[in-house]
């Protein structure tokens, strides 16, 4: 937890590169729209691995929530109680595309920022 596991460049398209490193214990959630497709590098820190290889290189299309990058480890080894919520509120922010690094000690998100948007169905 805390150390390096991942620096990531993702490079569109049109030549737009985003550098990115990732601690352990940190999620991060690329701002690359659904449906767009990009290059991806990524360099694991010493000791980890996909799929047997510490370096890829591929084209990846982003889901509907971008692209995700989890350095959380396997299996997910949950904080200590007294640093849970603050961890918690982190991975949260994270997945609704905050930067959760910013904050020391973030203030857990609102009820209003954790509430479901209403969606209205067209024809229901």
């Amino acid at each position: 937890y805390g150390q390096e596991a991942m620096y990531i460049q993702i490079r569109s398209e049109d030549g737009q590169v985003m550098n990115r490193t990732v601690q352990g214990g940190e999620i991060w959630m690329a701002p690359v729209l659904p449906g767009v497709t990009v290059e991806l590098r990524l360099k694991l820190r010493r000791g980890l691995s996909i799929n047997g290889k510490s370096k890829l290189r591929m084209k990846v299309t982003a889901g509907a929530a971008g692209i995700i990058f989890d350095a959380r480890g396997r299996p997910l080894a949950l904080p200590r109680p007294k640093d849970r919520a603050v961890r918690f509120a982190k991975w949260q922010l994270a997945m609704m595309g905050r930067d959760a690094r910013a904050a020391e000690a973030p203030a857990p998100p609102s009820p209003d920022e954790l509430a479901m948007p209403d969606l209205e169905m067209e024809g229901m």
